[in-house]
């Protein structure tokens, strides 16, 4: 959807597209390919179409079809009951550490609190910077598109300082097993 929706918005190659969703979405981690992978498939789709041949496949420019507005329309309205799912690579290595493992699991989930820190930090001086440039836009919708930025940076600091203190707490709590396991007489040794 997010490719769709950057082509909903302007009309662009697939070299534009996947320049411009690393531009937009820069903490995404997007796979090299995805505008390479999902043009060609949403026109497949008749959500897209070529409207202008290029030298090259990555050239060829892509514009959204009628289906292709209405479909990102029906899904940026849609509602989401739930978040979704918990796909966490560290909830799952949980479920397989093994106790002699603990100590190093420890520094991984420590580092990775470093890491989402240093994210927050990062994301909280972008939006101090953004927030310092001004309002210059003369039109509404230009105005509503920076509000709009405003508040998906603010929502991105969050993300990554709820995420941290997610991490501190998971953290914690190994670090007290790790203290209670250690003194208690029946500790697993190996």
């Amino acid at each position: 959807m997010a490719v769709l929706g950057l082509v909903v918005q302007r009309p662009d190659t697939i070299a534009g597209v996947a320049f411009r969703l690393s531009e937009t979405f820069p903490r995404a981690r997007w796979s090299p390919g995805a505008a390479h992978t999902n043009m060609p498939n949403l026109a497949k789709q008749g959500l897209l179409r070529v409207s202008q041949a290029g030298p090259e496949p990555t050239l060829e420019r892509y514009e959204a079809t009628s289906r292709g507005v209405e479909e990102f329309r029906q899904w940026l309205a849609r509602s989401s009951s739930l978040p979704p799912a918990l796909r966490d690579g560290l909830q799952a290595k949980l479920e397989f550490i093994e106790f002699d493992e603990l100590a190093g699991f420890i520094q991984t989930v420590r580092k990775a609190e470093r890491d989402c820190r240093s994210e927050y930090a990062a994301a909280h001086g972008r939006w101090k910077a953004f927030g310092g440039l001004g309002s210059t836009e003369t039109t509404p919708d230009q105005a509503l598109r920076h509000k709009l930025k405003a508040v998906q940076m603010v929502d991105e600091v969050m993300l990554w300082g709820a995420q941290a203190k997610r991490l501190a707490s998971l953290r914690s709590q190994l670090e007290s097993l790790l203290v209670q396991t250690n003194d208690s007489p029946g500790r697993p040794d190996g």
